[in-house]
């Protein structure tokens, strides 16, 4: 909780991962390969699996995102009621081991009003030229936080990681890691 000089910020939600996929939903192409709320691997290049102990939300197998395939997987919020908010932000913390090419292992940020038939935002989030305000990615195993500013006037939204492989080559790094997703506003109300 802050203060802004318009207001005290306040948490709304906070989805920290620690007690499972905390009503998350995930996809996968590959079955092996998924979003999971844990702690492994242990080790993200340099950095920790977690940004907070004891886990966080990630996509592989444990290992790995090689499915010995292209593989794609999403992590799916519940639905968040923006419009009563005053000025609302998300932020997250992200790490990641994957190739280091835009082209390949892409990982995207996205919001949507409609369960994703459209989105309101889709990021792709790179260690250089990112758009949409969320900021670049810091360095493979570096845990780094991104900030986005949430619109009242989506109404309901949710929120969704998504990582695409692109193809089959080069997937035996330990994959994408999101931890401590916050959503805060202006006299929010704390969950």
């Amino acid at each position: 909780t802050g203060n802004t000089g318009g207001g005290t910020v306040s948490t709304v939600q906070q989805w920290n991962f620690d007690s499972g996929l905390q009503s998350w939903t995930q996809t996968s192409s590959a079955a092996a390969v998924v979003w999971a709320a844990d702690a492994t691997p242990a080790a993200v290049a340099t950095g920790l699996a977690y940004k907070s102990a004891p886990n966080s939300l990630n996509y592989n197998n444990g290992t790995s995102y090689d499915s010995g395939a292209t593989n794609t997987g999403s992590a799916t919020s519940p639905t968040v009621a923006l419009s009563a908010l005053t000025s609302p932000t998300l932020t997250f913390w992200c790490n990641y081991e994957t190739e280091t090419s835009a082209s390949y292992d892409k990982r995207f940020f996205e919001i949507s009003t409609d369960s994703f038939k459209t989105t309101v935002l889709s990021v792709q989030l790179k260690t250089t030229g990112t758009s949409g305000g969320l900021g670049d990615c810091a360095a493979i195993g570096t845990w780094h936080q991104h900030t986005v500013t949430l619109d009242v006037t989506w109404g309901s939204a949710q929120l969704r990681f998504r990582f695409d492989s692109v193809d089959s080559y080069a997937n035996a790094y330990a994959g994408w890691f999101v931890d401590d997703v916050t959503l805060q506003a202006v006299g929010g109300v704390v969950n």
